[in-house]
């Protein structure tokens, strides 16, 4: 019986030093939360006398770093550049004209910026024709047109030319082009097309039709 008791009182001995120590641990030793850093402003901050411009930076910057200058923004997903004059070592990394990238420049400045330059070309007889016959569906209300001529007879001067036409009928300043890929020779064939019969300070804007989705997160 002593020895039963005897352990007991050694198991309660036990028991109450562990509950000691997990009372005596101190509270003032946690460490505080480490404050969230300042969120980034989601779009440049433009000084009177100022301009932004969008690049098409590749992606690690130039030779392995950010130019000085340039800041990357998340909600529109390119980098910029903020000045009075853009510096010619990011002048072949500007925004294109008719480009979505563009348009969200002009977008941020509250101006158009320069627009594409080519030689300058005129329609043949038959090219006009085709231009008139698809503007007359148009007022008819037909929502589609199938231009089906030979490869090299300029289609695409007739798609341009049928769009100016439609967008003075309807007091349209937006025309948007969808192009086939691959875009890297879609998108500058258009834009040369458009620059050599004039936009006519109209509102272009050239995109594959994967990249349709950022229109729609405008």
């Amino acid at each position: 019986m002593a020895a039963r008791s005897a352990r007991k009182a050694t198991t309660k001995r036990k028991t109450s030093s562990r509950k000691a120590t997990t009372r005596s641990k101190p509270t003032s030793a946690r460490a505080k939360p480490a404050k969230k850093p300042s969120a980034a402003p989601a779009v440049p901050s433009i000084s009177p006398g100022q301009r932004v411009w969008l690049l098409e930076l590749p992606w690690g910057g130039l030779g392995g770093g950010m130019p000085a200058g340039v800041t990357y923004y998340k909600s529109l997903t390119a980098h910029a550049y903020v000045g009075t004059a853009l510096p010619s070592a990011l002048e072949p990394y500007a925004s294109k004209p008719y480009s979505y990238l563009r348009w969200r420049e002009d977008e941020l400045n509250g101006s158009t910026g320069p627009g594409a330059t080519a030689a300058p070309m005129s329609l043949r007889p038959e090219q006009r024709a085709d231009v008139d016959a698809i503007a007359t569906a148009a007022e008819r209300g037909f929502r589609q047109v199938h231009l089906a001529n030979d490869v090299g007879t300029g289609k695409t001067l007739v798609a341009v030319a049928a769009a100016k036409a439609i967008a003075r009928e309807r007091g349209a300043r937006t025309i948007l082009v969808t192009v086939d890929r691959p875009a890297r020779i879609t998108i500058p064939s258009w834009r040369r097309a458009i620059a050599a019969l004039g936009d006519d300070e109209l509102r272009w804007i050239i995109m594959s039709s994967d990249s349709l989705g950022k229109l729609r997160r405008q």
